[in-house]
């Protein structure tokens, strides 16, 4: 062997020092998914709670109807009066209308007038059914006839509306009008009638 020259230590210059290698970033992929997982663990443990409820609540409770409706104070009587028919043909008759506040039903009779050649009459029911989508203080009414006597050919069923004729003084109305239709969506519409006139409270008869 050789001496290393002077100066130099026998085993050559040591390699420079490294540190340890440097740190890997997280990657974008790696956080996206990490968040992805924390929402969906979230949105599942919100569902556990709100089926929990659910159960122990006894299941999902049945909503209920609106009370039915029924004929409001101001039809409230006993009507009567002369309705005039234009259509399909020409002719005039008696109506009777007997309503009792809060039914849903109230009864009509149909008859000739006096001293006409024929004599004939026609009976049933008005079923109410709701206010027309235009006016609130009108009602629009199934008729329902049952009964035709004298060789009555009343329509078995037609529609109508009934509406109180304001007395402008606060008080009860003493008149209330009558109107008949061929179908609902006339009456609906309040449009189109076959048959008006005006019914008149009878004396004693509560508001």
């Amino acid at each position: 062997m050789y001496p290393p020259p002077s100066g130099q230590p026998p085993y050559g210059s040591p390699p420079p020092f490294q540190g340890p290698p440097p740190r890997r970033g997280v990657s974008p992929v790696l956080v996206v998914l990490g968040s992805a997982v924390a929402v969906i663990a979230v949105m599942a443990a919100v569902l556990v709670v709100l089926l929990t409820r659910d159960d122990e609540g006894g299941g999902t409770p049945t909503p209920t109807g609106p009370a039915a409706a029924g004929f409001e104070a101001d039809y409230a009587g006993t009507w009567s009066g002369e309705v005039i028919q234009i259509k399909p043909s020409s002719a005039k008759y008696l109506v009777v209308v007997v309503v009792t506040e809060g039914s849903p039903t109230a009864t009509i009779k149909v008859t000739s007038e006096p001293g006409a050649n024929t004599a004939f009459s026609c009976s049933g029911t008005l079923t109410f059914l709701h206010h027309t989508p235009k006016y609130e203080f009108k009602s629009v009414v199934q008729e329902s006839i049952t009964d035709n006597q004298g060789g009555a050919t009343c329509d078995a069923i037609s529609y109508s509306t009934l509406f109180p004729d304001p007395d402008n003084s606060g008080g009860a109305s003493d008149g209330m009008y009558y109107k008949n239709y061929f179908n609902q969506s006339a009456a609906d519409a309040d449009e189109d009638h076959n048959a008006i006139g005006e019914l008149k409270r009878q004396a004693g008869a509560a508001a």
